[in-house]
């Protein structure tokens, strides 16, 4: 309220001189700590940004490493293993061993970073065995672990060697060829007074494995071709890595032929 007797003026003055206005300096600063402040949360929020961001590391040399432990030390340097499905064959690298890696060792990368492995498979090259004397079926087992697989096989006549024994393989033995190369057997039939008995009426069985790597089941068929003809005595659905056996019966010079699918898995000549 006015006092009375006060003028216009006065009353003014006075309401002026009752207000209360902050110190020019203060007014000053204000804009400037808010200023700061902002800088700051800015500042916070950059290194926060920074720590999220993936670190430095380096490739560490996994090279004729064994693939697990290639693998964990890929691991504890924050890097991602991814291995390639098909493995490779090396004449340096053992099998099972890292042959190179991608990006290479000694490379600064950053964490999370994908690094691919080409595993070894050994060497690509095998010896063929000595299967010579030996039963077919036993001889059969020898080449396959070493790599073989016998495709093509005939019975003759020996004086010497009896019936159903391997009397050579091609190539010889000793040979250095490359893995899953197919030999062919040449297999003894007997005498050839036991081979003309047979002539007049012959019973072979016949093994033969589905290819494990085979993509689906095919159609197996035998085909045969003797002194009455050709014919197909079996055809059957199997599934990869199955072995077929069957009995065949022909007469005099026989051809025997097994398929999977369009894939000749075995020849046999009597």
């Amino acid at each position: 309220m006015t006092q009375r007797g006060m003028g216009r003026e006065d009353v003014h003055r006075t309401a002026w001189a009752q207000e209360s206005y902050p110190h020019p300096m203060a007014s000053c600063l204000m804009p400037v700590s808010a200023l700061l402040a902002i800088l700051a949360v800015m500042l916070f929020g950059f290194q926060m940004w920074q720590w999220s961001l993936p670190r430095d590391t380096t490739v560490p040399h996994v090279v004729a490493l064994p693939r697990q432990e290639a693998e964990r030390e890929l691991r504890n340097a924050g890097l991602v293993v991814q291995t390639e499905e098909s493995l490779t064959p090396s004449e340096t690298i053992p099998d099972g061993s890292v042959i190179s890696s991608t990006p290479e060792a000694g490379r600064r990368v950053k964490t999370g970073r994908i690094v691919r492995l080409v595993i070894s498979n050994g060497t690509a090259y095998t010896v063929v065995p000595d299967v010579r004397e030996l039963p077919q079926g036993e001889a059969r087992e020898r080449l396959q672990a070493a790599a073989l697989s016998v495709t093509d096989d005939e019975y003759t006549p020996d004086e010497n060697i009896p019936v159903d024994r391997v009397i050579a393989v091609t190539p010889p033995p000793g040979t250095r060829i490359k893995r899953l190369s197919t030999v062919s057997l040449k297999i003894s039939a007997g005498t050839a007074a036991q081979q003309s008995a047979e002539d007049q009426g012959r019973t072979t069985t016949i093994t033969a494995k589905v290819p494990a790597d085979a993509t689906a089941a095919d159609t197996v068929r035998i085909d045969v071709t003797d002194d009455e003809g050709q014919r197909t005595v079996y055809s059957e659905t199997h599934n990869p890595g199955e072995v077929v056996t069957q009995t065949v019966d022909g007469k005099g010079k026989m051809l025997i032929e097994v398929y999977f699918g369009d894939k000749l898995l075995l020849k046999r000549k009597y």
